[in-house]
């Protein structure tokens, strides 16, 4: 009677070694265009190099999309911009940093070294979709500075909102990493006097079962954004936005 017992006692001995283990475990992870190509795309494939039986199912969608994916417990993990949030997301920021003015350099602007936002009133804006929690910070930060923005376009495609403000079509803000790593030739880059951060951050739904490779992931990212570099050249904090 005892040999039953002992056999699936080591059955399930060899089920938590594999959990541990991470064999055959997948993961939903929901990540922002503009995190992904700057900087969740390099740690992910050391992740799978370090644990190669793990599937991530990756979501690539606007930080509103990723944080209501999260809430209804779609998604197990979510890197994405500091924004809308929900009573069971936790945020861990994983890097700040700040909005930048881009014009062509034949626009008057550009003679400027800084702008505050009440000298884009008469500007035209190459804005992003309203999937976008930046769409909804710029409106916001417009509307304080007593205007409502003129629209040139409006697209979830960020090259394409930079391709369009490079041949003089209107303007666009981006984050300063994004920006500088994809600033074309006919394009210059202006910091806004007024600060404007750009906060990136690892969420999660602390009301849903966080699997153990759900565990290792944030960690392993966590870990990386805050090294001494930062995930694009700054240090980020643990710190709730």
């Amino acid at each position: 009677r005892v040999v039953p017992l002992l056999s699936e006692f080591d059955s399930l001995m060899d089920f938590t070694q594999d959990v541990r283990s991470a064999k055959n475990a997948k993961l939903r992870v929901g990540v922002s265009p503009m995190l992904a190509d700057l900087f969740l795309m390099d740690a992910i494939v050391d992740f799978c190099n370090l644990y190669p039986e793990v599937e991530i199912k990756l979501t690539e969608t606007g930080s509103k999309a990723v944080r209501r994916q999260l809430a209804d417990s779609n998604l197990d993990i979510g890197v994405c911009i500091a924004g809308d949030s929900f009573d069971c997301l936790h945020d861990i920021v994983l890097a700040r940093d700040e909005m930048v003015v881009c014009v062509n350099s034949a626009n008057p602007l550009a003679r400027n070294d800084s702008l505050r936002f009440g000298q884009l009133r008469e500007e035209y804006f190459n804005m992003y979709s309203s999937f976008s929690t930046l769409n909804d910070q710029l409106l916001t930060r417009c509307n304080y500075a007593g205007f409502n923005p003129k629209i040139n376009i409006t697209s979830s495609k960020i090259s394409l909102i930079i391709q369009m403000t490079e041949r003089g079509k209107g303007i666009c803000i981006l984050p300063r990493p994004y920006a500088a790593r994809h600033c074309l030739p006919g394009l210059k880059l202006i910091p806004l006097q007024d600060s404007f951060p750009w906060v990136c951050c690892l969420v999660t739904n602390k009301n849903a079962y966080q699997p153990y490779v759900s565990t290792l992931f944030s960690n392993f990212i966590v870990d990386r954004a805050h090294s001494e570099s930062g995930p694009f050249g700054t240090r980020g904090d643990s710190d709730q936005p």
